[in-house]
């Protein structure tokens, strides 16, 4: 079945060793960024008896929709809608 002989590989079996000092209690990281960028923001859930305004679906975690002022027209436009936005 085989045209070449078959060499026995030797397996050497080694103890693993801890060669670098194992922390001895876990910490945030740091770095050069302020506390805030990591603040998670409170979940709300659908089940609670809350009424949310229009706009707030569980995609944006239930907030309104933003609603931003057009600085040429001064028309209040939705922040989904700037793209589509024309001024007249």
């Amino acid at each position: 079945m085989f045209d070449e002989p078959i060499f026995a590989v030797r397996v050497d079996r080694r103890q693993a060793v801890q060669t670098h000092p194992v922390p001895k209690k876990v910490t945030a990281p740091r770095g050069p960024f302020p506390d805030e960028m990591f603040a998670e923001p409170e979940i709300v859930s659908a089940s609670e008896a809350v009424e949310f305004e229009p706009g707030a679906t569980a995609q944006n975690n239930f907030k309104p929709e933003k609603y931003l002022r057009c600085a040429r027209c001064l028309v209040r436009v939705k922040e989904s809608e700037t793209e589509d936005h024309i001024c007249g």
